[in-house]
């Protein structure tokens, strides 16, 4: 759920929540903020509210509130911000169902580049009852216009007016990834169909193609997502130091391409079965070997896993080489998770059999489960974003 809008006081209830699968209140499902203790949850007096944890369940207390709806996005009523004595409606505030956080806009334009890049929500604003989107480092908006189209404009246009760089002709789209018409953009006499331009819902700003391969090691490392190039309706994304890119090929397969190829062939380093995007697959890459093409096993591509780790912090009983700065190595996975190596050391971070992020030394890397620090959380999809606590051993197991 994404909570959008204007608010004067409530600020902090503005944003993305998770659903909450091990919560529940009054037999309806609760939604947690991403980064605050807020909560959307069903109240004891029959409302939606935004809620502290301690309060979910237990009471009908509140930082904002909507009136009786099967589910918060589904509603038409206002929400209500408190004041300290009463409730205040916010007008322009509303509760969105999985809508992306970031919309990106790929493909080639004549006379609008600026346009091209990544939109993160603006949790602080809608327009005309939609969310709305902005251009990571520029004044540029996707927003529902006052003629009920999406369109690019400057931030001073977004619900004010239909005046913008581009627009999508489709009244009937609910948000502009899920459309299928083409984008248009502005040449300053009329509107020209950007027939490779597309809008893609979060789609990650780099991969990362990891493990071992014996033939086409060239293909391992990070890639970026290529806004100026879309390849058959899909977006494209480059190594960031060789010719290699990461491409929807005709053959409707995911492949490792040089870049005369993309968009223009099924030719390739490297083949992925049909998945919607490459590191969403649970398919085995193959690399080509001249002849045909052979299973890497424990090849998998990530999507925005950092390039590097740094572990910091005071250990008592270990030498201080477990800490330090820890760079992806695209060589290696463990447990179909990447793998980062200490810049100076014999030490990596790596998931091992139980799910379990530890420290190990290389020879361990997806062997054993041996390690001189760990982190108890299972739940980590990477040990950045785990807000458990590191431990040491005090002795090597």
């Amino acid at each position: 759920m994404s909570l959008c809008g204007e608010l004067k006081r409530m600020t902090t209830c503005l944003g993305t929540y998770l659903l909450a699968p091990q919560r529940t209140a009054y037999g309806k499902p609760v939604w947690k903020h991403t980064s605050a203790d807020r909560w959307i949850a069903w109240a004891t007096d029959g409302k939606w509210k935004v809620q502290e944890g301690v309060d979910v369940g237990v009471n009908a207390l509140g930082f904002m509130r909507l009136e009786t709806a099967s589910l918060p996005h589904q509603s038409s009523a206002d929400w209500e911000e408190g004041d300290g004595k009463g409730w205040q409606k916010a007008l322009s505030c509303k509760c969105f169902g999985d809508v992306p956080t970031s919309l990106s806009l790929c493909g080639e334009l004549e006379h609008k580049t600026e346009c091209l890049g990544t939109y993160l929500l603006a949790p602080q604003r809608t327009a005309h009852g939609k969310p709305v989107w902005k251009h990571a480092s520029e004044d540029k908006w996707i927003a529902w216009a006052t003629d009920g189209k999406w369109a690019l404009q400057p931030g001073a246009n977004v619900g004010v007016n239909a005046s913008g760089y581009m627009l999508l002709q489709d009244t009937s789209a609910s948000l502009p990834h899920q459309s299928s018409a083409d984008w248009e953009e502005g040449d300053g006499k009329g509107w020209q169909k950007a027939l490779s331009c597309k809008c893609f819902g979060d789609v990650p700003n780099s991969m990362s193609l990891c493990g071992e391969l014996k033939r086409m090691t060239t293909c391992l490392g990070t890639y970026l997502l290529a806004p100026q190039r879309t390849a058959n309706r899909k977006p494209v994304w480059r190594h960031t130091s060789a010719d290699r890119w990461i491409a929807w090929a005709t053959d409707g397969k995911w492949k490792v391409q040089e870049g005369v190829d993309v968009g223009v062939n099924a030719s390739g380093f490297m083949k992925l079965e049909t998945a919607s995007l490459p590191h969403q697959s649970a398919a085995v890459w193959e690399e080509g070997d001249g002849k045909g093409w052979q299973k890497a096993p424990s090849c998998k591509c990530f999507g925005d896993v950092p390039t590097s780790m740094s572990l910091c912090g005071e250990l008592e009983h270990w030498p201080p080489e477990c800490l330090g700065t820890y760079l992806l190595a695209p060589q290696r996975t463990a447990n179909r998770k990447p793998v980062w190596k200490h810049a100076t050391e014999d030490r990596w971070i790596a998931c091992i059999s139980t799910g379990i992020w530890k420290v190990q030394e290389g020879v361990d890397v997806g062997v054993k489960d041996a390690g001189f620090m760990t982190l108890q959380d299972t739940t980590a999809s990477l040990p950045h974003q785990s807000s458990a606590v590191w431990e040491e051993y005090d002795f090597r197991v």
